[in-house]
Order: C-alpha cells, then structure tokens, then sequence
C-alpha cells in the first residue's frame, strides 16, 4: 500500500514542528504551486497603538531620568512640539523636551518638519538608542544638534547627526552627565 503524507493544515507550532522534523520540502513538490503576487504586505508603518505606547513609555523613562537629576517635568496637554516640558523647582524657567527613540540607528535623526517644529532657542532633544545594556542616551540641545546635522535632500525628508563621525562630541550629552549640561541653566536656577 503506498500512502503518500500530505501537507498538514494545522495551525498547532507544536504539530508543525513535529511533522517537519520528520518530512523534508522535497518530499511534496507536488503539492507546492507558485505564487506570483504578494502573500504577505509590508507595513509602512509600527500599528499605531503599539507606537503611542512605546512613545509614551520612552518619555516617561526620560521623566524618570530628568527627576533623578532634579529637574521638574510636565506633560503638556496639547501638542505643541514638545513631549515633555523641564522646569525648576519655582518653574520659573522651561525647556521644552522631544523625546525620539530608534531600537536601532545610525544617527540621531529629525524630519524636516521636525526640525520646523524643534526651532526653538531652548528646546533639548533626548535621543534613546538601544535596549537594555545597549542602550544610550543622549541629551542635545536643539542648538547644538543643528550645529552638526547633515541634510542629504532625502525623499522621507530626514536630516541627522551620524553616530560614528560624532562619537567624541556626542559623549558630552550621554546620560547624567549630558542631562547636567543640557539643562545647566534649570539645576543652576534651583531655588
């Protein structure tokens, strides 16, 4: 009797695995057709709910690290261009914050319509790289990210500072230390 396996049409990982630790593609080129249009289709874009929460997670950790410094932080409730908003203790003095994060990158990169929005005399970009024990963070004023960023005429518009050539001068701005020099002009006016 010579009983042919088909192709199982579970959705069980566990059936599947089983079954392909035994079978080989090879086994069923009989039962494979081509496919001339596409099966799955790329997203442009992360869901919108998993990107608003990842945002809103990302500008409480840079909350967290501003208050551990002794700077104050506000949420404002309409967007201005800001995601958070620094003050001393009198709130006396404000510096509006963009929080940006990239699991992954090169650079530390704004759009164009970004860099319309930022161009403010004091505004601090928080730059989050990375996960875990890999992850850095970077505390620029808009001022001096300008002073360095490179506009290559991109069609998405993006216009950044490249990590690698800007090492060194991007060291002063990393964590605590960065956090101290990017908002001196609040922790030196902390009543």
């Amino acid at each position: 009797m010579n009983s042919k396996t088909h192709l199982p049409t579970t959705d069980s990982i566990r059936e599947l695995a089983s079954f392909w630790d035994t079978h080989d593609l090879t086994d069923f080129d009989d039962e494979f057709e081509e496919v001339t249009e596409p099966v799955f289709e790329r997203r442009s874009e992360a869901p919108v709910g998993n990107t608003l929460l990842v945002g809103r997670a990302k500008e409480l950790e840079v909350a967290g690290m501003l208050i551990r410094n002794g700077i104050y932080v506000f949420w404002p409730l309409v967007d201005t261009g800001a995601d958070l908003l620094a003050t001393n203790r009198d709130a006396s003095r404000c510096v509006p914050v963009q929080v940006k994060y990239r699991a992954k990158s090169s650079s530390l990169g704004l759009t164009k319509s970004d860099q319309m929005r930022f161009d403010k005399p004091n505004t601090v970009l928080a730059f989050l790289l990375g996960h875990r024990k890999t992850r850095h963070a970077w505390f620029v004023p808009y001022k001096d990210w300008s002073s360095r960023h490179v506009d290559k005429h991109r069609r998405d518009g993006r216009i950044y500072v490249p990590i690698r050539e800007n090492l060194e001068w991007l060291k002063q701005f990393e964590g605590d230390a960065g956090i101290r020099r990017a908002f001196r002009e609040l922790l030196s006016s902390a009543a």
